[in-house]
């Protein structure tokens, strides 16, 4: 369940958390200095919120049997 949701908001460049997180908008430095190197890395790779914020919305599920590299 969890991956299916991960890469239906993958496809979808993370539009739930863009109604109010977008990188456009966002005062990096205003970030803790880590945030900010993220942020501003995120952008020039061309990733998007899921990419790195799995699981912050709901408790990560056990991935131990999952195959590495998803």
């Amino acid at each position: 369940m969890a991956q299916n949701e991960w890469r239906r908001m993958k496809d979808n460049n993370s539009q739930e958390c863009r109604n109010c997180h977008n990188f456009e908008y966002m005062d990096t430095t205003a970030q803790k200095s880590v945030a900010a190197k993220m942020h501003d890395q995120a952008v020039k790779d061309g990733q998007t919120c899921i990419d790195c914020h799995k699981g912050i919305a709901h408790k990560l599920p056990d991935m131990r049997e999952v195959e590495p590299g998803f």
